[in-house]
C-alpha cells in the first residue's frame, strides 16, 4: 500500500471514529440536559 492509499484509508478510518463518539456524546449531552433542567425545575417548585 503506497503512502497516499495507507493516509487515506487512515483518514476514513478516522471519520468513522469520529462519527461513533459523536453518535455516543450526542444521547449523554441531552441526558445531562435534562438532568439539568429538572434540577433546576426542582429547586424553583
Amino acid at each position: 500500500m503506497d503512502k497516499k492509499a495507507f493516509t487515506a484509508a487512515g483518514r476514513t478510518e478516522l471519520m468513522a471514529l469520529c462519527d461513533q463518539l459523536k453518535e455516543r456524546l450526542n444521547p449523554a449531552s441531552e441526558t445531562r440536559c435534562q438532568l439539568a433542567k429538572t434540577v433546576v425545575e426542582g429547586a424553583l417548585n
